[in-house]
C-alpha cells in the first residue's frame, strides 16, 4: 500500500542577483570601493543592514571604444548580494531599483535545512500507513505482523537549496522609491516549496483465521 503526503517548506534568506553599468574598470572587490556607481549601491544597502561582506563581484565585462579602454568605455558588473533576510528584501530591492545604473535581475530563494520537517512527514505517514494496513487486515480476517519492505520517494526535497524569481522589466514605482512594500514591487516577499513524500510498504500479516 501507499500513502502521498507534503509539506511546505519556507525561504528563510534570498540571494539577490544585480547588474550595475559603470564607466570604471576595477577587478574583485577593490570594485565595491573604487567603482563609483557600485561604492553608491553598497552605501545605500548599508543603511538597510546588509553589510559589505554579503556584496560580491561574481564577474566583469568591459567593452572597448576603439579597440582601447577609454573615459567614454562600459563596464558591466555583475553583483549578488548574499544571504538577506525575507524581512529586508524590500528595502533591498528598493534601494537597488532606485539606483540609476543598477538592473535587478533575479531573486534566489534559500532554504533552511529541512530535516526536522521530513521526519515530521515520515512518521505522519507511517502512522496513517499503519492504521490503514490494520483496517484492511481486519476486514480480511488476519493480523498485521511486522514490516516487510518499506520505500520511500521523495520530490521537490532540498538541503539548503534555491530557487530563482526572474524580473523581466522595471515599473516606475519600482525605480522611484528606495524603501517599498511588497505590493509596490508586485513581488510577494516570501517564498515556499512543497515537498512531497510517498511511502511504498509492504506488511507481514498472518494466515487468514489465525
Amino acid at each position: 500500500m501507499s500513502h502521498p503526503d507534503i509539506i511546505s517548506i519556507e525561504a528563510a534568506r534570498a540571494d539577490i542577483l544585480v547588474t550595475v553599468a559603470g564607466a570604471s574598470l576595477f577587478s574583485g572587490a577593490m570594485a565595491l570601493q573604487k567603482a563609483r556607481e557600485i561604492a553608491k549601491l553598497v552605501a545605500e544597502l548599508k543603511k538597510i543592514g546588509v553589510e559589505e561582506s554579503q556584496i560580491k563581484i561574481e564577474g566583469v565585462r568591459a567593452q572597448a571604444q576603439s579597440g582601447s579602454f577609454s573615459k567614454t568605455s562600459s563596464v558591466s558588473y555583475s553583483l549578488r548580494i548574499e544571504n538577506v533576510p525575507l524581512a529586508r528584501i524590500a528595502d533591498a530591492v528598493g534601494a537597488i531599483t532606485s539606483a540609476r545604473n543598477a538592473t535587478l535581475n533575479h531573486l534566489e530563494w534559500r532554504f533552511a535545512p529541512e530535516t526536522p520537517l521530513r521526519d515530521e512527514l515520515r512518521e505522519r505517514c507511517l502512522q496513517i500507513a499503519l492504521q490503514r494496513a490494520n483496517q484492511t487486515a481486519q476486514t480480511l480476517g488476519v493480523r498485521v505482523l511486522g514490516l516487510y519492505e518499506l520505500n520511500e520517494i521523495w520530490q521537490g526535497t532540498r538541503d539548503e537549496g534555491s530557487s530563482q524569481h526572474e524580473f523581466h522589466g522595471r515599473s516606475d514605482s519600482m525605480t522611484r522609491h528606495k524603501r517599498v512594500s511588497p505590493e509596490e514591487i508586485g513581488l510577494a516577499i516570501s517564498h515556499a516549496e512543497t515537498v512531497h513524500l510517498k511511502l511504498e510498504i509492504q506488511f507481514r500479516v498472518s494466515e487468514m483465521g489465525t
